[in-house]
């Protein structure tokens, strides 16, 4: 058993001494710094995103952008792509705007309510995927319905634990 002491020993030795290791070690050191700190700002962006004043702030600019497109559309000639994007974004805009109620209802006191509406909006969707269910289902529909299982159950927690859920 000594005699494989001494040859890891040696080995290591040889390995230190070599500057191609000391160079993979750096590189992998930097790339482990740069991909911490990577992911660091992505969550710290996630976090700012999902707040109230962070949704106020997109749909700001979003309105903003939407203001700046139908300019463009009566300045210049309106195009099909023009009137497709005004369009887009006006749904972006709606959207962003019923994100930002539902948070706030879920800040205040009436979280209950949100829940239980979202509850029976995911019951009603798994009952229609449930009879459009055949019997081989494709891998995407057997992933979708796990999740809404799983929705449904944290969903389920919170009411009878009776805990807000997270705004985000």
């Amino acid at each position: 058993m000594r005699e494989w002491g001494y040859v890891f020993s040696n080995e290591w030795m040889k390995m230190i001494h070599r500057p191609r290791f000391w160079v993979i070690l750096i590189i992998a050191v930097v790339l482990g710094a740069a991909i911490s700190i990577t992911l660091y700002m992505w969550e710290k962006e996630f976090a700012v995103r999902n707040t109230i004043g962070g949704m106020e702030k997109r749909i700001s600019n979003a309105e903003q952008y939407l203001h700046k497109l139908k300019k463009e559309s009566e300045n210049g000639s309106p195009s099909s792509m023009t009137k497709e994007r005004i369009e887009i974004q006006e749904k972006s805009v709606r959207n962003l705007k019923k994100k930002l109620e539902r948070m706030r209802r879920l800040k205040s006191d009436d979280w209950n309510e949100v829940v239980k509406e979202d509850l029976a909006k995911l019951t009603a969707k798994m009952e229609k995927q449930s009879t459009d269910r055949s019997e081989a289902m494709d891998p995407f529909q057997k992933k979708q319905w796990q999740t809404n299982i799983a929705s449904k159950r944290e969903l389920q927690y919170h009411l009878r634990q009776d805990i807000p859920p997270p705004t985000g």
